[in-house]
């Protein structure tokens, strides 16, 4: 019996630790990479989503824009364009409400005055439109308007990129120009507007 198992073969402790080591090698190695590929998962996940928070923030701007009128002054394409730009946007929506837009503390924010005169900016009352994960940079109005009887468009630039720290060097440049639907010859505001209203009829 014992002859049995002088004369069998098996592994020397040498070769149990060399397996085990490779093993574990292995498993490190493959560990790592699930690691670092959830993390790239995670990474494109939250900039899809800072992505996404930022183009309903502009469709909603131009969507309120499309449908609005009396639009005030707004920068030049000079300071926008030197980051000095850094403007508000206010004007009448479709219900009559006096509605501004504004960058504050890396968002976009819109407010809403309902006093009578809504001259000054601390006049209305604002909520932030885009999440706390999406950091806005140079938010930007630009009105393209010749004479008091041309149509408003309102071009709008803004950056957008991530809140997070590590993140934050890729911001993406956003730009688009919005036409509004509402002519200044259909509302009077001043003899300026009645001027255009009038110069239509003949």
């Amino acid at each position: 019996m014992l002859e049995k198992y002088k004369n069998s073969e098996g592994f020397t402790l040498m070769e149990l630790t060399v397996a085990m080591g490779v093993f574990a090698a292995a498993m490190a190695f493959a560990t790592g990479a699930f690691v670092q590929a959830l993390k790239t998962q995670r990474t494109v996940n939250h900039l899809m989503a800072v992505n996404s928070n930022a183009s309903l923030a502009m469709e909603q701007i131009a969507r309120e824009i499309r449908t609005g009128y009396y639009f005030g002054n707004t920068a030049d394409a000079i300071s926008c364009v030197d980051g000095s730009g850094w403007q508000n946007l206010k004007f009448k929506n479709y219900k009559g409400e006096n509605v501004a837009y504004r960058s504050d503390a890396n968002s976009i924010q819109r407010g809403i005055c309902s006093k009578a005169t809504c001259d000054n900016i601390g006049d209305f009352n604002f909520v932030d439109l885009t999440a706390s994960n999406v950091s806005i940079g140079n938010l930007c109005f630009i009105k393209t308007q010749t004479s008091f009887c041309d149509p408003w468009r309102i071009t709008l630039l803004f950056k957008a990129g991530s809140a997070k720290p590590e993140l934050s060097v890729n911001m993406l440049n956003i730009q688009t120009t919005i036409s509004a639907r509402i002519l200044p010859e259909e509302v009077s505001w001043d003899a300026q507007w009645n001027k255009c209203s009038l110069a239509s009829k003949l």
